[in-house]
């Protein structure tokens, strides 16, 4: 008797994030990720988005099989919070961003321990080796395949950024020129030692200065933010750009304004974009109070706060010459991912789930070295794993490099974005996911 067709129930966080709500919420990103794989699991049976609750996933497993479908359940969500559907397989694609995982119970939820968890699923998607060897290592025994995460086909389709240009992104931005209470343009820094003595002064006393930044959030909370905000952003010269939550301590986003105002704050020629995700004004105001902390620069910074459509976010890619950041441990990084498949190279660190993917030929790579770090759900924040510390004197001489690069080596910076549009193209380009899909579920 031949084996029935498969249906396909789909889980994640019921957030609505790829709708502009919760932004920045624990989880948010879950749901771009299934958005992004769904068109390759239609294309294999038929689906339907199931809320995260046993009810309702107990509910469509027996409408699927009285259809007379094998129903197959896929959670995009961590282990902890994925809810097992019975009589049906059940695959679970997690991300994750650190060498070693979880194994324990914690908060009285069992599924904490991702090992065993893991082992009670029929198949685990990782999206990259570097996800499925820290589960391997961590004890996790049933089949765990690679899946990464597609690139939207529109980046692939962008044209080289091209320095003449001046690209207009109509959102609402708090934008910051060459400081106007000083006369002549700042020398040019030696790399590292301005941002490092910015970082220094942030973290002697820090205490005090968390305190600080607590109050100025509660404050920021209760009434507009003191800075100008502008319906649109005029984009020239070299551009980089970042995409963000800057509550996610992950992101070290302090290191990345200060090397950025330390390598390139004497040009006018140089803006950096950091598109914040997040709906919280009190971090958005924290992160421009910092920025502005700063000292005077004749750069231009923007931050972006609202949520953008993706026809906005292409527009702000075409102008990017650069996509940068300083995490310090990444399960995926899909704006990074977007950037290199629009052929725009990166500054960036090769570590984590970075490493599956970006390296030397496709950008600046940005040295790191691993230091203790906590579980991000671990409230006593006891060093369990490692994460990555930022080399600032790296990150400082890869923005200042770039910016040569761009305005006095065009042919070796196409060169670097064509390797970058290639890369994305062999790893999650159309064809590429789909062959991998179908041999990873091919398993169950």
């Amino acid at each position: 008797m031949s084996t029935p067709q498969a249906g396909y129930l789909l889980t994640t966080h019921d957030l609505g994030a790829p709708e502009g709500r919760n932004i920045g919420a624990a989880g948010y990103s879950y749901e771009f990720v299934l958005r992004a794989l769904r068109p390759y699991i239609e294309q294999m049976g038929p689906v339907e988005r199931v809320p995260n609750h046993p009810a309702a996933i107990r509910r469509a497993t027996t409408a699927l099989r009285a259809q007379g479908l094998r129903p197959v359940h896929i959670g995009f969500l961590p282990y902890q919070d994925f809810h097992f559907a019975q009589g049906a397989a059940n695959i679970v694609m997690p991300m994750w961003e650190f060498p070693d995982v979880p194994a324990e119970a914690w908060h009285g939820n069992r599924q904490y321990d991702w090992p065993a968890t893991a082992n009670r699923a029929d198949l685990t998607l990782a999206s990259g080796p570097f996800t499925r060897g820290a589960l391997v290592r961590g004890g996790v025994t049933r089949p765990v395949r690679v899946v990464p995460v597609p690139v939207p086909q529109a980046y692939f389709s962008l044209p080289p950024w091209a320095p003449a240009g001046i690209e207009r992104i109509d959102c609402p931005a708090y934008q910051f020129g060459p400081t106007e209470d000083h006369g002549s343009p700042p020398p040019a820094p030696v790399p590292g030692r301005r941002a490092a003595s910015a970082l220094g002064a942030m973290l002697l006393g820090r205490q005090g200065y968390d305190r600080l930044a607590r109050g100025i959030k509660r404050l920021l909370r209760r009434r507009v933010l003191p800075y100008p905000l502008s319906g649109s952003i005029e984009l020239r010269g070299v551009v980089y750009c970042s995409i963000f939550n800057p509550n996610d301590a992950r992101k070290n986003w302090q290191g990345l304004i200060a090397a950025f105002l330390a390598a390139l704050g004497h040009r006018d020629d140089a803006t950096l974009v950091l598109k914040l995700a997040t709906d919280d004004i009190g971090c958005v105001g924290h992160v421009i109070h910092t920025y502005r902390s700063l000292g005077p620069h004749r750069c231009r910074v923007a931050f972006i706060c609202d949520y953008l459509s993706e026809e906005t976010l292409l527009s702000l890619c075409r102008a990017t010459a650069f996509y940068a950041h300083s995490t310090r441990a990444e399960g995926s990084c899909l704006p990074l991912m977007n950037h290199m498949a629009a052929g725009r190279p990166a500054i960036s660190p090769a570590h984590s789930a970075l490493g599956d993917y970006f390296d030397s030929q496709t950008g600046l790579v940005v040295h790191s070295e691993q230091e203790p770090a906590a579980w991000p759900h671990d409230r006593e924040f006891r060093p369990r794993t490692t994460w990555a510390r930022i080399d600032i004197d790296s990150l400082c001489r890869a923005f200042a490099d770039s910016h040569a690069l761009a305005l006095n080596r065009p042919e070796e910076y196409a060169a670097m974005g064509a390797r970058a549009r290639s890369r994305m193209h062999a790893w999650a380009g159309r064809d590429a996911v789909m062959a991998s899909l179908r041999a990873a579920l091919a398993d169950v």
